[in-house]
């Protein structure tokens, strides 16, 4: 029988995501990337992993041993947005559990890109600056200049194709959340699903690039290349 199509948009928060891919799967044809890519990106510490392996440019994970006078930070493993990722200038008291894991802070220029992906090829769309806010302890992303990393396309489609060239089950709209470490750009995590930049694409790249993210989930064709204008840079908030 013909399997009805479905675009799964899930958090990852206590693996939500990935409980409702083996669900859903059964019932529709997920357009969606592959089960082992959903489960290797819904997990932070994987992702981190996986990079590595790969030669990948990211932040890596530290031991708590190892942190001294420097910043640090503490995420969930799985956890959507900015959710419970908190700053930390020393380690006294400090707990750690293994449903969270360290990492440098980093006082770099953060951002994301979105891209699309098909067997292995990647077309990035958007290329963002991210808004940070910290108070009380929390870094939170709250919104997005849409547009405002443009100058860095060159780099970002460079690594967005090996990206995907490494993770050739990637597929549809992805969205990589990036910083600026010693003058290279560095994943910070990989969400294998539409995420909250989707908003502003049209007010800032235009009606073509929604366009193209609608043809592709109707003929699951990615063109070669796609012609990707800037409009203008807007600001967003979530």
């Amino acid at each position: 029988k013909n399997k009805f199509k479905l675009i799964l948009i899930a958090p990852e928060t206590e693996k939500i995501s990935l409980k409702l891919y083996l669900k859903l799967k059964k019932k529709f044809r997920l357009l969606n990337s592959s089960y082992s890519c959903t489960k290797i990106f819904s997990s932070k510490i994987k992702t981190i992993k996986a990079l590595r392996r790969k030669k990948i440019l990211c932040l890596d994970i530290e031991n708590i041993k190892n942190i001294k006078k420097e910043r640090f930070i503490i995420k969930p493993e799985y956890g959507a947005g900015s959710e419970n990722i908190r700053i930390f200038k020393n380690k006294k008291n400090l707990e750690l559990n293994n449903k969270n894991f360290i990492q440098k802070f980093v006082d770099g220029k953060k951002g994301s890109f979105s891209m699309l992906c098909c067997k292995g090829i990647a077309q990035v769309l958007t290329c963002n600056e991210q808004i940070v806010s910290i108070e009380n302890n929390h870094i939170r992303q709250i919104g997005l200049y849409i547009g405002g990393l443009e100058s860095h396309r060159p780099e970002i489609q460079n690594l967005a194709s090996q990206i995907c060239s490494e993770f050739k089950g990637l597929f549809g709209l992805i969205g990589v959340d990036i910083i600026r470490c010693n003058k290279e750009w560095k994943v910070i995590e990989i969400n294998s699903r539409f995420t909250s930049s989707y908003v502003g694409i049209k007010s800032s790249y235009g009606e073509n690039v929604l366009h193209e993210i609608t043809n592709f989930y109707v003929k699951t064709v990615l063109k070669k290349k796609l012609k990707i204008n800037l409009k203008k840079i807007n600001k967003i908030y979530f």
